[in-house]
């Protein structure tokens, strides 16, 4: 059984249809805002030809996450408009990890190899064949995967002083999906690890914005002009 906050008034909130209506609202928006979360960013590389500004670690990563929170959820059974957004999150990210390998040349045998490794191990994560101690352990795990791939992000542009090809509209997204769900959780299922998640999520998403937009490359342009 995944440890929840306690009802109380909580609890006593989902009764209210006003608050039902507004759960069903944000998840529905969320669900929309996440079928295209990864597209801005995905165009944006095959646009310009190269991923500057992106982490390959950092994306492995996010997908190791969103994918762990899925099959998490999937596996407990909790209502699936709380969590369906991550089955689009986790095909856009392959899809962005691909297009990044394939930039940087890196889509060979390993890649291949990572991948069966990934498919195996998340499947039967989500049909529950692990015991449910393992899978807390590894839904526990996602918190410290989730840190380490935005500051890996955050990192990357800081180093560099320069977003490059890194999509701000992805990630202004990316924060209210965090920001959203994080009431949502709270109102329908109140599970803690989940709630955790979501809410280190939505403060590094929101850091991640202000980095890009502080970094982003024309205002670098504009920067060195006035130097």
């Amino acid at each position: 059984m995944a440890p929840v906050v306690s009802d109380g008034f909580l609890g006593a909130l989902e009764r209210y249809p006003y608050v039902a209506l507004l759960c069903h609202a944000l998840s529905s928006s969320v669900v929309g805002f996440c079928l295209i979360l990864k597209l801005p960013q995905i165009l944006s590389v095959i646009k310009a030809g190269n991923s500057k500004g992106l982490s390959l670690r950092s994306i492995a990563l996010e997908l190791a996450s969103y994918t762990t929170m899925l099959t998490y959820q999937f596996a407990h059974r909790y209502p699936v408009e709380n969590y369906f957004e991550y089955t689009f999150l986790v095909v856009q990210d392959l899809l962005l990890l691909y297009t990044v390998l394939s930039q940087e040349d890196k889509l060979n045998s390993t890649a291949f190899l990572g991948l069966g490794i990934y498919l195996s191990i998340f499947s039967t994560f989500a049909f529950g064949v692990w015991p449910s101690w393992l899978m807390a352990v590894a839904m526990g795990s996602v918190i410290p995967i989730s840190l380490t791939s935005k500051v890996l992000q955050l990192w990357n542009i800081y180093q560099t002083k320069d977003s490059g090809q890194v999509s701000l509209a992805t990630w202004v997204i990316a924060s209210y999906a965090c920001f959203a769900r994080v009431f949502t959780t709270l109102v329908k299922t109140r599970d803690v690890i989940v709630l955790t998640n979501l809410a280190i999520n939505a403060v590094l998403n929101s850091n991640l914005v202000l980095c890009i937009w502080y970094f982003r490359p024309y205002a670098n342009s504009d920067k060195k002009r006035k130097d």
